[in-house]
């Protein structure tokens, strides 16, 4: 999925929020914003996708600001939160194992995202965990990606947010139990970028245990695929099955060929929504 001009006030407001959080000085913040704006003028559109735009508006953000992970705060208070609520959200998957239900599940934790969703509350996060039963699958490929996971060996999951990466652990867990997944790899980032899950992050909920973790190599909210690690990339091509959780895995990843590859994310933002034809925050399953 390539950028679009509505792409442009989105990756330059992340900028601002992430200074501002960081209470940088003026005059920085002024060259900082100069600087993106530069880059954002320059950008071929047509060859860049919305992850790659953010990567390179990170490399800014976080030279002016000198922090590497502004987020790790957020990161770590989500992963311990949802952890204190896994025994809860085990509880939920018991009670509503029709694969549909448990893909409305897992995709409701793709809320936790502080790049797509600019003034994302804890009240809200809690809220659409909370009414998991009221939403439905606007593109629906359930009974599809199903009989994919029945009818494979390995699995390569790939991950997007903190938080979010709870609900993908008792997924997996449950895929593992449920369907005897001989072998599944679980991809994450490869560095500090925004709320994205990265290795360090991962081994904080313990998904290892589950899952053999591979990372991009690329600080990037996405799969940049001219720039992946070869055993990420190795392991992308050669699952039976790949599954790729959120938002900016959809941008990165949607235009390659393979079979048996399904996106589970909330769409955030209109130009995602307009895409697909669905309206925002609305939970897909699809398939490419």
């Amino acid at each position: 999925m390539r950028t679009t001009y509505e792409c442009i006030p989105c990756a330059f407001k992340q900028g601002i929020n992430v200074a501002k959080s960081l209470n940088m000085e003026e005059k920085k913040l002024k060259t900082m914003i100069q600087e993106i704006l530069k880059y954002l003028s320059k950008m071929d559109y047509a060859e860049t996708t919305p992850p790659e735009l953010a990567k390179v508006v990170y490399e800014i953000i976080y030279k002016y600001t000198e922090v590497e992970d502004p987020f790790k705060q957020s990161k770590e208070y989500y992963n311990k939160k949802l952890l204190t609520i896994q025994d809860d959200l085990k509880k939920y998957l018991k009670n509503h194992n029709d694969f549909d239900e448990l893909l409305k599940f897992v995709i409701s934790g793709n809320i936790i995202d502080f790049g797509a969703i600019h003034d994302l509350s804890e009240e809200e996060i809690f809220k659409t965990i909370e009414n998991i039963e009221d939403n439905m699958l606007s593109i629906d490929h359930s009974s599809l990606m199903e009989k994919a996971v029945k009818n494979a060996n390995s699995i390569f999951y790939i991950g997007d947010n903190c938080g979010e990466i709870v609900f993908d652990k008792l997924f997996i867990s449950y895929l593992k139990d449920s369907y005897k997944i001989n072998k599944i790899y679980f991809g994450v980032r490869g560095g500090p970028i925004i709320n994205d899950i990265t290795r360090e992050d991962a081994l904080e909920t313990g998904i290892n245990e589950l899952a053999e973790i591979y990372d991009t190599g690329v600080k990037a909210p996405g799969v940049l695929l001219d720039n992946l690690k070869k055993d990420f990339k190795d392991k992308l091509f050669e699952a039976d099955l790949v599954i790729a959780k959120g938002q900016g895995n959809f941008e990165s990843l949607s235009s390659i060929k393979r079979d048996n590859m399904f996106f589970l994310f909330m769409a955030k933002c209109s130009v995602v929504a307009d895409k697909l034809g669905v309206k925002e925050k609305s939970l897909i399953c699809k398939k490419i």
